[in-house]
């Protein structure tokens, strides 16, 4: 082989750091640099006489081979794994032959030599794996990471490794690779257990993470937390202390860049996290809203239909809901018919038949045939391909939640909502349909209370008594104080008991009213933050006692020096021209201040009230009045029943009889059905 004189001079100054040589095409060897002499164990000199030289002699004919087969034009590139020929430590070379015979300016082939020595081929294994960029440094998962470990040893025919892993902390260890399977073995989770290499004899080789070759032994190097390292080789020879100093490099650069994936692991996991956790902060935060707004406004409405409409528009408002409508029973008891709807798909509840008796219907047909809450997280996923399905998901709708009005019963219809994605209604969401449902139930139960039951409204009437000289006004006089009514009962027998607070001393309170004409008896039960509460009893009549007798419910009453001030109630049928006409005929001056019609339950407190009243005896009515306001059936008692008695005139055992009477009829009209 001639080369020009500038390449050559280029040419050698390039290669005589690499360990290298050049044949020319008839197998003469051209140039040995100096490195390849010392890999050749062999003085540099050029030329040499022939390839013999360089290696051993018994390693000729496959040198030869790969050389020839290079010329012959079998491709471009050979490589042999050959003994050098000046060395007799057993080192091995691996020479790999590429032709230039096509180049007409280099003609020949040039020989790479490399070190195969147990000691070279280590420290190559531990440069690949701890080569920043080509290493595990990159490495983007475990497996990657497991995979370049591998790969770094693939070149030397008399060492394998593999890998054993866990998932997480707590998990087991499990051989990593393309096609291993089983669980790691005795002497590997004795090494993970004790953090200590382990050399493994022949008897436990193959490990289930190398391949399925003869082994005589290895090595099982920890890694860390994550797993351990196993080696197998081929003499037991080859378990030299660098290579257990050069799996233990491998071993901890390998858990290094399994411990920064880890932590790339546990960033994500914790920004995910935290995105998760401040979603459903969120979704809180709005369920908390939608429910106090819309609390507010069921609370508010007036009519039994602007509580329907009021719930269906705040949840409709709310971001994860889609539509609510409430549905009624119809006049037939059939089928469900919408009352109010708020959303999109407002023509969903209009076009699909709610009928009470289909046990696939919707859920809020299902709701008080089931007798509970229905709910569906994804409308897509039912068994029956219903027509009322295929009407939902055309509109839009994915999740539905039903529930009924009215205890489950549903005495006041079904409330159903529809989320436009799968699960909308999960979580805080359904917690606040289920908490409007009883608001809503208490709501319509007032509004048609009021409605049906008190007929939803109530005369109201303002009395001015100006009558100086009655009981009360002289108590007022005497003790320069308002005097406010609390309760009157006439009796049969001409005098009325009358319970009134005063803002003054109590002593001073009953000391006024005994002096007073027309009181026969005055006593101090106790004292309140707007005043002393005082029993007075009067002889003869009374502007309170004239009003009750008379079926008013007396609101408030004030007595001053000038007379007396009463806000009464009337049931609506009563006229009140003649009710004035009636108090004007005990108390000539009396005029009618005012006329209101009040949409309150005193009309109904009053038929309550006229009810008990109609089934107790004048005494029994006595007893049970003077035993609430002389604190009988408070706890501790401020009166005992023979103080009560002494007041009333009988013995204590009368008392008791009276009061247990009363208590009997009060919880009979209580509790009686119908």
């Amino acid at each position: 082989m001639t080369l020009r004189p500038d390449t050559v001079d280029a040419f050698e100054r390039l290669v005589e750091r690499l360990p290298v040589a050049v044949l020319d095409p008839a197998g003469e060897t051209r140039y040995v640099s100096p490195a390849a002499a010392a890999v050749a164990g062999v003085a540099p000199a050029a030329p040499l006489e022939d390839v013999g030289r360089l290696v051993a002699p018994a390693d000729v004919p496959a040198f030869a081979d790969a050389f020839a087969s290079l010329v012959d034009g079998d491709g471009t590139e050979a490589r042999v794994t050959v003994r050098p020929a000046g060395r007799s430590d057993g080192a091995a070379v691996a020479a790999t032959l590429f032709d230039f015979t096509a180049d007409p300016a280099v003609g020949g082939v040039v020989v790479l030599f490399t070190d195969e020595t147990p000691a070279a081929s280590v420290r190559r294994l531990v440069r690949a794996v701890t080569d920043p960029d080509e290493g595990v440094a990159t490495a983007d998962s475990p497996r990657d990471t497991v995979d370049r470990i591998v790969a770094a040893a693939s070149g030397l025919p008399w060492l394998e490794l593999g890998c054993y892993l866990r998932d997480e902390a707590s998990a087991p260890l499990g051989p990593v690779g393309p096609s291993v399977a089983g669980d790691a073995e005795p002497v590997v989770r004795a090494a993970d257990r004790t953090g200590e290499r382990r050399v493994v004899g022949p008897d436990a080789v193959p490990l289930n993470a190398l391949p399925d070759r003869p082994y005589a032994g290895g090595l099982a190097v920890p890694m860390g937390d994550h797993g351990v390292l196993v080696a197998g080789v081929r003499d037991r020879d080859d378990v030299t202390p660098d290579l257990l100093t050069g799996l233990s490099l491998v071993a901890t650069t390998g858990s290094l860049a399994l411990d920064r994936l880890a932590a790339g692991r546990a960033l994500r996991r914790s920004r995910e996290q935290h995105r998760r956790c401040r979603a459903e902060t969120d979704r809180l935060a709005a369920a908390t809203a939608t429910e106090r707004s819309a609390e507010r406004r069921v609370l508010a409405a007036e009519s039994t239909q602007a509580v329907r409409e009021a719930v269906c528009t705040e949840l409709a408002a709310a971001e994860p809901v889609a539509l609510a409508w409430f549905g009624t029973v119809s006049p037939g008891a059939s089928e469900l018919v919408p009352a109010a709807v708020a959303g999109d798909g407002e023509a969903y509840p209009s076009g699909v038949t709610f009928d009470l008796g289909d046990e696939s219907g919707p859920p809020a047909a299902r709701v008080l045939s089931e007798r509970t809450t229905v709910a569906e997280r994804d409308l897509a996923a039912g068994s029956a391909p219903a027509a009322w399905r295929r009407a939902a998901l055309d509109a839009g709708l994915r999740s539905a939640l039903a529930v009924p009005i009215g205890g489950e019963e549903g005495t006041h219809g079904v409330l159903a909502v529809y989320g436009r994605a799968v699960g909308a209604l999960d979580g805080p969401v359904r917690a606040v349909v289920e908490h409007l449902r009883r608001v809503v139930a208490y709501a319509l139960t007032s509004v048609e209370l009021r409605a049906l039951a008190l007929g939803n409204t109530t005369v109201e009437l303002e009395l001015s008594v100006p009558e100086p000289r009655t009981v009360l006004a002289e108590l007022a006089d005497a003790t320069d104080a308002t005097v406010n009514l609390e309760s009157a009962a006439p009796n049969r027998s001409g005098y009325t008991r009358l319970f009134v607070s005063v803002d003054a001393p109590g002593d001073r309170v009953v000391a006024a009213a005994t002096a007073t004409d027309g009181v026969a008896e005055a006593r101090h039960l106790t004292d309140r933050d707007d005043g002393a509460l005082v029993e007075v009893i009067a002889e003869g009549e009374t502007v309170p006692g004239t009003l009750a007798s008379l079926g008013a419910g007396v609101v408030d009453a004030e007595t001053t020096g000038d007379g007396v001030r009463a806000v009464v109630t009337v049931a609506r049928s009563v006229d009140v021209r003649e009710f004035v006409d009636a108090v004007r005929e005990s108390h000539p001056e009396t005029v009618l201040l005012a006329r209101r019609v009040r949409e309150t339950p005193v009309e109904a407190d009053r038929h309550f009230r006229q009810r008990i009243e109609s089934q107790l005896t004048d005494r029994q009515y006595e007893a049970l009045q003077a035993a609430h306001y002389g604190g009988y059936f408070e706890s501790p008692r401020r009166q005992t029943g023979s103080d009560i008695a002494a007041t009333l005139g009988i013995t204590q055992p009368t008392f008791a009889n009276h009061v247990r009477e009363a208590q009997r009829k009060l919880l009979t009209a209580l509790f009686r059905s119908g």
